[in-house]
């Protein structure tokens, strides 16, 4: 994309109006910045049936209430009222169930930035801090509502949120005109306590004479008891205090030290209360008044006997001209709460987050019990998530081995601009990818289906079910991760070490209050933690009845994506098609005169591919390949891809021209593979520097990532010959990524050959975190759509692997799409809905048949998740690897070997799939553990048994016997 340099103007109103003294960047820092296209906006039109209605009383409670007019049913953003009492047994189970917001942050304890500057954009604070929007913003009467039109615009009137707080019924002509609200949660200590600080000598007699009781006499123990909470200061308390300490003082020096400090202690004391330049006394809090809870408690009972609000603090604060300037640590956070056809549309709005300098939101938990049902009647739900092709855990399943998990969206944990320091569970490469960002629950004849719009490449989706003690309710909600975080450990191996985020620095204009420049100005450099480049948005949908289902929610999400992205159905064919990778050079040390010289290999020259394709079209009906190693270098050593050269060892330009006019005569298509996102070898004047063209960890180091030790899930160490085995590389920045993809377009269209294939492309995602422009992962995959969407517009069909969200609407097809969920404990069993939402519309295979150990299994997959079949196929017999470094990904891949099973398989799943390749999938069941029913759209029905045993099962009232690891078709359809 292109850099644009502008000076960006620091708005702090939304601070100032809040009485706040530091500001937040809603727009980020004077430096270029990298512009990403938009995401497509959803229009959810028509009448709606949805009110919106706000649970709002000062101080004490905070909700929000959906109600769907057709049928009566309510959603509530919080499971209890603020006159309930919780029935779970955490005090952090208490405030989660009583917040909208869950904000946990990073900080330094001290609140110094002056320790930090010399980090630049890498932060040193590692103390953790969480708050909750009922206990550090409702409680706090810290809301700011604003009622919003049809349109998101602001109703200017008032009188709503007078109404709203004074728990008054809205009129007709209000509520119709009400389509939303804009909250700005001020989480922290941002208003006056509600208790004073400091007051003057009269205001605090005054006070303390209104403490009586019930009788109107003097209650005096209480009077003693609240005045011994302050003590007095004025300037001959100061200057008494400091004759003391120079008392104490025995050597000249001391007496000179002890002078400065006790200089310094009267100037700020000075400063903080002006009112005692001119005589007069002022009463402070003793510092332990409020050291824990009880003493607190006691001190808000004291000044509640005498009737203290908050204005009379102000006032208090006023006389004595004091400034409270709150904590170190708060924030203002704007959610847009609309209504938009018979959807809701949640947006936290970061463009307008308010923060303080140093400190990093590094997760946000947006709406976490919305919709949780609290009736204890609820006989059937359960959740969907969306692991690998989608899982469903069961409500009141009774097996409470564990009643948590969160789960990845957009490979967020292993984004490659992080560093690879820690080695952690999920590293391991047996979890699968979640590539639809959506997550669903049911109960009884309602369901609730949620996507995530914006940000979705930083979320997680979490779950949690009732456990009888900590949980009493089964929820789902995105939490976010706005702020990426990364480690960097010392070098003796220690645990310890460096918390970093990615930061930029503003000039910012500050007030001197104090010393010998008190009331001037001067520029200081603040640095703050960069938030991304979009909103956080969920929209939450309602589904009755019939499809208040997972089948339901995967009908609507279909035709959600039709309705976005304008995706259409795939033109029927006569067969189903068989993908063919083809693998064509690698790097193979060769003898030549008794030296190993390594050069490019070829495993399947050009002439050798067409006679492969030959045989195979003896036994598929259908044939797309896949070239790997193509061009540009042989597999897994690929030079910058911003070009297009096909490999002399495989035949050369004239070779590839050759297949290519053959392949079309013959109907068969072809996929060269490139990898723009990545390079392997650099070379001299190719266009690509690393040190200024690869991505940037947080580390400010040039990130070079290796693949995983398949037996150990771990990374490779960076020594010795071990580190060739694992195909290190380095990350191209999306910076590059238009003109990439650009250039190799233009030399794609000499060979006229619209296919091509990006694998990489779909299954990983990178930030950038180049001190001097900082890319998100939400602009990175933005970044991406919009080049896949060009190719579309161009005639281009793309392939990719896995096919994650941000390539799904553009691509034609997806291969080893995920076929499976990760299986966590908490999951009950998996479904094929992302097949059921894609189905018709995208070609997708699941993974080789000569990748995996049961080939039953994978027709049974095949029937049920209606995928195509593939193979990793090469001419050269399988020897030819041994002794490389590629036997750790590659193997058995000899053509010849395979025909048969290719054979077999292929009419055995093309004879019962060969209909529906352009046909829906529109419902899926659970018969029983392990036994499932798929319909087409076209009415071919199809049961599985993943069971050894075979067994006798029901459908729509007819029992049947499956076969262990066999299938029946139910029907044929038309």
């Amino acid at each position: 994309m292109k850099k644009l340099k502008f000076g960006t103007l620091l708005c702090y109103a939304l601070a100032v109006a809040m009485l706040i003294p530091f500001g937040s960047m809603a727009s980020n820092s004077d430096e270029a910045q990298f512009v990403a296209p938009d995401y497509k906006s959803y229009s959810a039109g028509g009448e709606s049936t949805l009110e919106l209605s706000l649970d709002y009383v000062p101080e004490e409670w905070f909700s929000i209430t959906l109600t769907d007019t057709a049928t009566g049913e309510v959603y509530v953003s919080n499971p209890i009222r603020y006159a309930d009492s919780t029935k779970s047994a955490s005090s952090e189970k208490n405030k989660t169930e009583r917040s909208q917001l869950i904000v946990k942050y990073n900080f330094d304890e001290n609140g110094s930035r002056d320790q930090l500057e010399d980090l630049g954009y890498v932060s040193s604070a590692s103390k953790l801090g969480t708050y909750y929007s009922y206990d550090d913003c409702v409680i706090r009467d810290q809301l700011e509502i604003t009622p919003l039109d049809v349109n998101g615009n602001e109703i200017k009137d008032e009188t709503i949120v007078e109404k709203l707080k004074a728990g008054e019924e809205l009129s007709d002509e209000q509520k119709a005109e009400i389509r939303g609200y804009k909250v700005v949660y001020g989480l922290g200590k941002i208003n006056t306590e509600i208790y004073p600080v400091a007051l003057s000598e009269e205001a605090l007699n005054e006070w303390v004479a209104k403490i009586v009781d019930e009788n109107g006499n003097p209650n005096e123990a209480a009077q003693d008891k609240l005045r011994s909470k302050y003590y007095a200061v004025n300037v001959e308390k100061l200057e008494a205090d400091k004759e003391k300490a120079l008392k104490r003082a025995k050597t000249e020096a001391d007496k000179k030290k002890v002078t400065e400090e006790q200089d310094m202690i009267i100037e700020e004391t000075m400063a903080m209360y002006p009112t005692l330049a001119d005589g007069a006394t002022v009463y402070v809090l003793y510092a332990d008044a409020t050291r824990v809870q009880l003493k607190t408690q006691e001190l808000l009972n004291l000044w509640a006997l005498a009737g203290l609000t908050r204005n009379d603090i102000v006032d208090m604060y006023d006389e004595i001209m004091y400034e409270d300037e709150g904590s170190n640590v708060n924030f203002f956070i704007p959610v847009v709460y609309m209504i938009e056809g018979n959807t809701f549309r949640c947006e936290i709005v970061t463009s307008e987050i308010v923060t303080p300098p140093e400190v990093a939101i590094t997760q946000i938990d947006f709406l976490p019990h919305f919709g949780a049902k609290t009736d204890e009647s609820v006989e059937e739900g359960y959740t969907l998530v969306p692991d690998g092709s989608g899982a469903i855990i069961e409500h009141g399943s009774g097996d409470t081995r564990t009643t948590t998990v969160q789960i990845p969206l957009s490979n967020r944990h292993k984004d490659e601009a992080l560093s690879r320091t820690g080695n952690n569970i999920s590293d391991i490469p047996y979890f699968e990818q979640s590539v639809l960002p959506v997550f669903g629950m049911k109960q009884d004849n309602r369901a609730i289906f949620a996507v995530i719009e914006k940000g979705y490449e930083l979320a997680n989706v979490a779950v949690a079910l009732k456990d009888g003690t900590q949980n009493q309710y089964n929820y789902a909600f995105a939490s976010f991760y706005p702020t990426a975080t990364d480690d960097i450990f010392y070098s003796d191996g220690s645990s310890a070490g460096l918390t970093m985020f990615p930061k930029y620095s503003v000039d910012t204009e500050v007030e001197i209050k104090t010393g010998k420049k008190k009331g001037t100005t001067e520029i200081q450099e603040w640095n703050y933690c960069r938030l991304p480049e979009t909103g956080l948005q969920v929209r939450y949908s309602f589904l009755y009845d019939e499809e208040a289902n997972y089948t339901g929610m995967a009908n609507y999400f279909r035709q959600y994506l039709i309705d976005l992205y304008g995706m259409e159905k795939l033109e029927a064919a006569e067969n189903t098609t068989f993908y063919a990778d083809i693998y064509g050079a690698i790097k193979k040390k060769i003898s030549i005169l008794g030296f190993p010289i390594e050069k490019k290999y070829a495993l399947t020259t050009f002439e050798q591919a067409e006679e492969i394709v030959g045989e195979l079209l003896e036994s598929v009906g259908n044939l797309s390949v896949r070239y790997m190693g193509v061009a540009n270098g042989a597999l897994y050593a690929t030079d910058y891809s911003d070009h297009f050269r096909p490999l002399f060892v495989l035949g050369g330009r004239s070779g590839y021209s050759e297949f290519l006019s053959d392949m079309e005569s013959l109907g068969v298509s072809v996929y060269p593979d490139f990898n723009p996102t990545h390079v392997y070898v650099d070379k001299t004047f190719d266009g690509f520097r690393p040190y200024y063209d690869a991505v940037k960890t947080l580390g400010k180091a040039a990130n070079i990532i290796q693949n995983t030790n398949i037996a150990t899930g771990l990374y490779a160490t960076a020594t010795g010959e071990e580190e060739e085995y694992y195909f290190p590389r380095w990350v191209v920045s999306p910076v590059l990524y238009e003109e990439t993809f650009d250039n190799l377009k233009e030399e794609l269209e000499v060979y006229g050959n619209k296919n091509v294939s990006f694998a990489q492309v779909g299954s990983t995602l990178s930030a950038d975190y180049n001190q001097t422009l900082i890319i998100d992962r939400t602009q990175t995959s933005r970044t991406i759509s919009a080049i896949l969407e060009d190719y579309e517009n161009d005639g281009y069909s793309v392939s990719v692997e896995v096919g994650n969200y941000w390539t799904l609407p553009y691509v034609d097809i997806i291969m080893k799409i995920p076929t499976t969920s990760s299986k966590y404990i908490i999951e009950d069993y998996e479904i094929p809905f992302l097949q059921m939402v894609i189905h018709g519309m995208v070609e997708y295979t699941g993974e080789e048949i000569n990748t995996v150990q049961d080939a039953q299994y994978q027709i049974l997959k095949c029937l049920e998740y209606g995928c195509s079949l593939s193979a990793r196929l090469m001419y050269e017999d399988d020897i030819v690897l041994q002794n490389t470094y590629y036997t750790t990904v590659l193997y058995s891949m000899n053509y010849r070997n395979w025909i048969d099973q290719i054979d077999s398989m292929y009419n055995t799943v093309n004879d019962i799939l060969k209909d529906v390749q352009d046909q829906y999938i529109v419902a899926h069941e659970r018969l029983t553990s392990n036994i499932y029913v798929t319909t087409y759209e076209n009415g071919l029905t199809v049961a599985v048994n993943y069971n050894q045993e075979a067994a006798t099962v029901a459908f729509n009232g007819t029992e049947f016997e499956i076969e262990g690891n066999g299938f029946v078709v139910l029907d044929k359809g038309d």
